[in-house]
């Protein structure tokens, strides 16, 4: 390039397919069952007629309130944080006495999860993730007089990838 000068570029690249991954199939449903319409209706101050038909036998409902209500009251920080998800795998999972409530209310213990027997989770692994990783990597050194040379590096890389981690919590 130039006198004492070297000017390196390199392109690094890696891919990799079928990778062992996991996922949760027993998370709580919002969408097809209703339940995300029903979420912004008691946070609104409504009145949700599937949540009061779900949980109309809850132990924990006080005299003359309704499910609604209920929910307002024992579960406002869900409310506030939109956690849509994490109130349905709350009202999902209860269990009261040997069946949950949804079960109890309504004959419908798969309302908010499909498998409500595997409480824990019901992992699925398989091999469908895939990693790439790209990058350019350009480095430019000049060497000065006495021993002294200024180097300067740049990288510019791009990675995907489906999941960051090990999936069984393991070295596979």
């Amino acid at each position: 390039m130039a006198k004492n000068t070297v000017l390196d570029v390199a392109y690094i690249g890696r891919r990799a397919y079928h990778l062992l991954g996991a996922y949760n199939v027993n998370q709580a449903q919002i969408y097809n069952n209703g339940f995300l319409d029903a979420f912004k209706t008691i946070k609104g101050g409504g009145e949700s007629p599937l949540v009061n038909n779900l949980l109309r036998l809850d132990s924990r409902l006080n005299a003359g309130e309704s499910p609604s209500a209920m929910v307002r009251r024992l579960f406002a920080s869900n409310l506030t944080l939109n956690s849509v998800g994490g109130l349905a795998s709350s009202l999902g999972t209860r269990i009261q006495g040997t069946q949950s409530v949804t079960a109890l209310s309504a004959n419908q213990p798969f309302a908010f999860i499909p498998y409500p027997q595997y409480s824990g989770g019901f992992n699925v692994l398989d091999s469908n993730d895939f990693s790439t990783y790209n990058a350019l990597e350009v480095q430019i050194e000049r060497r000065l007089t006495n021993g002294i040379s200024a180097h300067l590096g740049y990288t510019l890389a791009k990675s995907l990838d489906t999941r960051s981690f090990d999936p069984t919590l393991t070295v596979v």
